[in-house]
């Protein structure tokens, strides 16, 4: 008998894949640092020294030049008209000398009054001064601190990126086939 052999071959479908590319272009970036230092300054202003003693000297006696000058000029006014006094006075005493008993006796007297003026002068030395020197004492200090700074500049530069697409390539790698093949060896229209 007669039989009918069927052989199939279904397609086959082949796939290439290229897988996408993605490359990057960093470039180095530049900077700058640039820094500022810390600045400090310091003034001064030295210390001065102010002593008065002008209250001290007055309790002594003592005063400053242009009182001690007028002081000193009318003390001298008046020992320049005593010493004219006692000129006169000497001159009137010699003037009357013949009315002296003895000549020589006026002589030494007024020797003795010319050599010897005075006598009668007091020195206190328990006069010590009750107040205290006036000491004013100034200065100055200042200081200015300028604080340090750092600042950083970045470049701008540009990121390259390259992009190759990806693919799928589809490709028949083997045909679909049906082969009929008759079997037997009898052929039979009815069976």
């Amino acid at each position: 008998m007669l039989r009918l052999e069927i052989h199939s071959q279904p397609t086959r479908i082949g796939h290439r894949v290229s897988f996408p590319k993605i490359e990057l272009r960093v470039p180095r970036v530049d900077f700058q640092v640039s820094t500022q230092h810390a600045n400090f300054e310091l003034q001064i202003e030295g210390p001065n020294f102010a002593l008065d003693a002008s209250a001290a000297y007055a309790e002594i006696g003592l005063r400053d030049v242009h009182r001690l000058a007028k002081d000193f000029a009318q003390r001298a006014s008046e020992a320049a008209v005593a010493g004219i006094d006692r000129v006169v006075r000497d001159g009137e005493r010699l003037a009357a000398i013949e009315e002296r008993v003895d000549p020589r006796q006026l002589i030494a007297e007024l020797a003795v009054s010319a050599a010897w003026p005075d006598d009668n002068k007091m020195t206190n030395v328990g006069l010590v001064p009750t107040s205290r020197i006036s000491v004013d004492v100034s200065g100055h200090v200042s200081a200015e601190v300028g604080w340090p700074d750092v600042s950083v500049n970045l470049g701008r530069r540009q990121v390259g990126i390259d992009v190759t697409r990806g693919r799928i390539e589809s490709y028949i790698r083997q045909k679909a086939k049906v082969d009929i093949e008759a079997v037997g060896d009898r052929f039979s229209v009815l069976g």
